[in-house]
């Protein structure tokens, strides 16, 4: 029946914040018997149905079944009064940010360092400090953006993730393991151009969260003739597994300097164990994510609030992922703000590299979490270049030590004396970052 010939009724509905909640409510609404159509409106908030006359809404029940999915719906519109106080949302992800940063001020990663030899239980401790740390920005906002898709099938949905990331990093670690030194991973620009592109779907499913008007107009979704075929699997837990073990290729830098340990191991166990052994290291932090989110979601007078602190902490680790990626590509960002020329420290540099005639060296000290620039800063262009770097305990992400267009890849320090060729590099400025941008940059200049 066409819907000319059918009535129709305006729903209001609260609790969207994406443009799946659209495809998941449609289904709802025609289970409904004598519903023959559904358009839902994440912009308006509402739903309007077509149904067969004689058709009747019983709200109390369509609510008892939509509350699994933290939906509520009404025939009049909900009043904006009760939603929670914004400031207090604030106030909560501000002190779980403080809380990011205590860890990291911390610096525990300086008592663990990984090489080809490294026990089980170092790479499980290493994994523990990442997640409450840098990878926390990265692999926890995955995580957190998409609880609020996950809630139909939450605990199939969140344990799929873990499991299939769990899986993978044996798997992938076995054959890094195989491989060994052979290869090494290289795109940095790829792995930056992904962080920034996932950080930018992060903001606006936070503001969405947040259900700034405009963000909600923003859809992330395929048309909906696709997208209901593919919800059904979503809700199944197969798009979970395929996210959970495709978190291996993101660029944390301690899950680098794990999958370099595992390189160095030479054997497809020890390397699967090393990644193994991480990944369970990295599994408390995410289950209090997974489980305070599934918590939070089945809650519905919680879930407002729950989304809002959220949202604002997306949009946080968001801005912190993008800055730190625009170090690794060399580009302006926040950082430079502090860095008011070329950082220098109160350090030595004990390398005793020897320069060859008509050769230029940039001698820099790595130690704890920073890089120190040891004598010039400024070079000359198309003169044979070696980068010396003095290893003197760095950790975290500075022992993967990248340098955007005279560097293809990273390069894994080892202690003590490192020295990289630069070849020739052409005129301009270049920035020493560690591989996910988050140790603060050294600039150095080549002039003409």
């Amino acid at each position: 029946m066409s819907k000319e010939h059918l009535s129709q009724k305006t729903i209001y509905i609260q609790g969207m914040h994406c443009a799946a909640c659209e495809v998941l409510l449609e289904k709802e609404f025609l289970k409904i018997d004598g519903v023959e159509y559904a358009d839902v409106s994440l912009s308006s908030h509402s739903a309007t149905v077509y149904f067969q006359p004689g058709t009747k809404f019983h709200f109390k029940k369509l609510n008892a079944g939509l509350r699994k999915l933290n939906y509520k719906v009404s025939d009049e519109p909900f009043d904006d009064r009760s939603k929670p106080k914004l400031f207090k949302s604030l106030t909560v992800a501000v002190l779980v940010l403080v809380l990011f940063f205590v860890f990291e001020q911390l610096q525990l990663g300086r008592f663990v360092s990984l090489d080809g030899r490294v026990s089980f239980f170092s790479a499980f401790l290493l994994g523990l400090i990442a997640s409450v740390s840098s990878c926390a920005a990265l692999i926890g906002g995955i995580l957190l953006s998409l609880s609020k898709h996950w809630q139909k099938k939450a605990l199939q949905s969140h344990t799929a993730f873990h499991s299939s990331r769990i899986f993978s990093f044996f798997i992938l670690g076995g054959v890094l393991g195989a491989i060994g030194s052979a290869i090494q991973f290289e795109g940095i620009f790829l792995s930056a151009l992904l962080v920034i592109v996932v950080s930018i779907v992060m903001v606006i499913l936070a503001l969405q969260m947040l259900e700034f008007e405009f963000a909600q107009k923003i859809r992330l979704a395929l048309p909906k003739f696709l997208s209901s075929g593919i919800a059904e699997k979503s809700e199944k837990g197969s798009a979970a597994y395929v996210i959970g073990a495709l978190t291996f290729f993101l660029p944390c830098g301690f899950t680098l300097i794990a999958q370099g340990a595992a390189l160095a191991s030479g054997s497809f166990m020890a390397g699967a164990g090393i990644m193994l052994a991480f990944a369970f290291g990295t599994l408390p932090a995410l289950l209090v994510i997974s489980f305070t989110s599934v918590g939070f979601g089945s809650k519905p007078h919680l879930s407002l609030a729950f989304n809002q602190v959220v949202g604002i902490i997306l949009i946080f680790f968001a801005f912190y992922n993008v800055n730190s990626q625009f170090n690794v590509l060399g580009l302006p960002s926040l950082s430079d703000i502090q860095l008011g020329g070329s950082r220098s420290g109160n350090v030595e540099s004990h390398a005793n590299y020897e320069a060859a005639e008509n050769e230029q060296v940039i001698s820099l000290v790595a130690k704890d979490f920073d890089y120190f620039l040891i004598g010039d800063s400024t070079f000359e262009a198309g003169k044979p270049t070696k980068l010396v770097v003095d290893n003197q305990g760095a950790y975290g992400c500075a022992i993967a030590l990248s340098v955007f267009g005279l560097m293809d890849g990273y390069h894994l320090l080892e202690p003590g004396e490192n020295v990289i060729d630069l070849g020739e590099p052409a005129a301009g400025n270049y920035k020493i970052t560690c591989s996910m941008g988050m140790v603060q940059p050294v600039i150095v200049t080549f002039t003409s």
